[in-house]
């Protein structure tokens, strides 16, 4: 807890240092409220000697005080803080009194955020937020807003955040047309010894949590996941056995795993991104429990791939497994690029892939057509056969991932060279 004391002090001791609030707004009112009943809130200074104060919270309570003609001005005095301290009584400040304009608040979440990190660099948005009594996805946004303002300062002229944010997405969208044609150019003059050096860096090889978390904050339009639930090896068929391109999770791994993805999927994506998470209908209730937690919105209802055909472990029990299954969850405000698609995607299973469960490259094509403009980029965690990255290629998204295994990035190179 920190300590502080209440006194009268000379306003002329109190400087006013370089501050987030940009603008102290009309005072008549707060002047008049003064006049009638005195100043009920008392300033917050620091003390940096006996003769000298240093303004943390309280601007406009302080000019109407000076404008009103008085020498002294109640206040609260602190005599020891980090800087960091500085920055969170402000913003607590400022949210009990007159609020701060968007861009001002915004700018000093993002601010408190880099001193946390700097500080502790475990710190995460979702500790942040409960730091804050925010949620997870509001800190988040106001933090990518404070970074688009940063970059556009007019942004900070809207009327709102919200005003703000549709103007930045505009923005962004009309960059990644420009980056799309640009690409297309690009490809059109392109060598395929260059295609395939350009693949050979989308495709890495290592472990997927580690590769997730080298990713920046909200780099992506589109995250996929499809992880190893969990393998029943004794049901693989003989050539499925024979490539040994998978590996599966038992349940304790999963359970420890899966959090941790979905809270950095949740990070690395844009504020109005999407997540594409293929399962296992026997963890679907932990999933969805996963992804509350993480932050994420999503449809209960999951999107179906129809493979048209399937097989039966246990014929005289069970159906033919011909479909599967993939949530798709929203971070912010996202909206479907296309809009009224059946949740059923039919596509057959391939055939002669190298891969032991490859997902069709049309389908992914299809997908991305839904969920992502041209220009946007994706990442996948786990890459498997790699289809992903042509099915992207394809709708003119660059999709980068992890797989960890080097012989499924070889095959990936191998069959590339023979579609491109």
């Amino acid at each position: 807890m920190l300590k502080s004391k209440n006194e009268l002090i000379p306003i002329k001791l109190i400087s006013i240092p370089e501050r987030y609030r940009k603008n102290v707004g009309d005072l008549t009112d707060l002047k008049d409220s003064i006049t009638a009943m005195g100043l009920i809130n008392p300033i917050t200074i620091l003390e940096v000697d006996a003769e000298h104060y240093t303004l943390l919270a309280g601007e406009r309570r302080l000019k109407a005080y000076t404008e009103l003609g008085f020498k002294t001005i109640p206040c609260t005095i602190y005599t020891k803080l980090t800087e960091l301290d500085k920055h969170y009584i402000e913003l607590d400040e400022n949210y009990q009194r007159e609020n701060f304009s968007y861009s001002e608040e915004v700018a000093l979440k993002k601010k408190i955020y880099e001193m946390e990190k700097k500080h502790n660099p475990k710190t995460s948005i979702r500790s942040l937020a409960t730091k804050l009594d925010t949620n997870r996805q509001t800190l988040n946004t106001d933090i990518k807003l404070a970074e688009a303002i940063e970059f556009m300062p007019t942004l900070a002229d809207c009327k709102n955040k919200h005003e703000a944010l549709k103007k930045y997405d505009q923005f962004e969208a009309e960059v990644a047309q420009q980056v799309y044609h640009q690409r297309m150019k690009d490809k059109a003059d392109a060598e395929d010894d260059g295609m395939t050096n350009v693949l050979d860096v989308l495709f890495k090889v290592g472990d997927a949590t580690e590769g997730i978390k080298a990713q920046k904050d909200m780099a992506y339009q589109v995250v996929e996941l499809d992880p190893p639930y969990g393998i029943e090896y004794d049901k693989l068929t003989k050539d499925e056995m024979r490539k040994k391109t998978f590996t599966g999770w038992k349940r304790k791994e999963f359970l420890e795993t899966m959090p941790i993805i979905l809270e950095e999927s949740f990070r690395i994506l844009k504020t109005n991104g999407w997540l594409l998470l293929w399962f296992s209908m026997r963890y679907y209730a932990d999933l969805t429990k996963m992804l509350d937690n993480a932050g994420f919105r999503y449809d209960a209802t999951p999107i179906v791939w129809n493979k048209t055909t399937g097989r039966s472990n246990s014929p005289r029990t069970m159906f033919n497994q011909s479909v599967e299954f993939c949530l798709y969850a929203r971070k912010g405000n996202a909206s479907l690029i296309k809009k009224g698609h059946p949740i059923m995607f039919t596509h057959k299973v391939e055939q002669g892939s190298l891969h032991a469960t490859p997902k069709p490259i049309e389908m992914y094509e299809e997908l991305f057509e839904c969920f992502a403009m041209e220009g946007a980029k994706a990442y996948s965690g786990y890459l498997g056969s790699g289809n992903i990255i042509l099915g992207g290629l394809k709708r003119d998204i660059m999709v980068t991932g992890y797989d960890l295994y080097d012989e499924n990035k070889q095959n990936f190179l191998i069959r590339s060279k023979k579609l491109l």
